[in-house]
């Protein structure tokens, strides 16, 4: 029965999107930022700094949690967050968030059970904001959304 129960709590801090080989415990961060401090972001750049902003908008009438497991470029898990949307609304997150502000160059996959959040993603800092890709795909009812490249530094 110990046995059990502690693999059942191992499993919630492994990462669902991390194949087999790769399942390393990561610690989750909740981030709760809305539009407003994204805009100021967007206003004032750290023109010394990057950061990768994953942005998701709720079209849906309903809340949504959505998280985002961070890999360096040699494929090592560096963090997780979770962001609760609300309905109809914006929150985001920041690449700085998964590696507890250690700089890493790497992809970001995100997972919702909700079809209706759109992902988008923005380059911020020197010289501006850059829009960046944003692969999507739904599997048995569950988005996914892989930001292929992600930067903080």
């Amino acid at each position: 029965m110990k046995k059990v129960l502690a693999l059942m709590l191992a499993s919630v801090f492994v990462s669902p999107l991390a194949g087999a080989a790769e399942a390393v415990p990561v610690a989750e961060v909740v981030v709760d930022r809305d539009g407003a401090e994204l805009r100021e972001r967007l206003a004032q750049p750290d023109v010394d700094a990057f950061d990768t902003a994953f942005v998701f908008s709720n079209r849906s009438a309903v809340r949504a949690a959505v998280v985002c497991h961070g890999f360096d470029h040699a494929g090592t898990p560096v963090g997780r967050v979770r962001v609760v949307v609300p309905a109809n609304g914006l929150r985001f997150a920041l690449a700085s968030d998964l590696g507890d502000g250690a700089d890493f160059l790497g992809r970001v996959d995100c997972a919702t059970g909700n079809l209706g959040v759109i992902g988008s993603a923005f380059l911020l800092g020197a010289p501006g904001i850059e829009n960046l890709p944003v692969a999507s795909s739904v599997t048995r009812r569950v988005q996914t959304m892989t930001i292929p490249v992600t930067l903080t530094r």
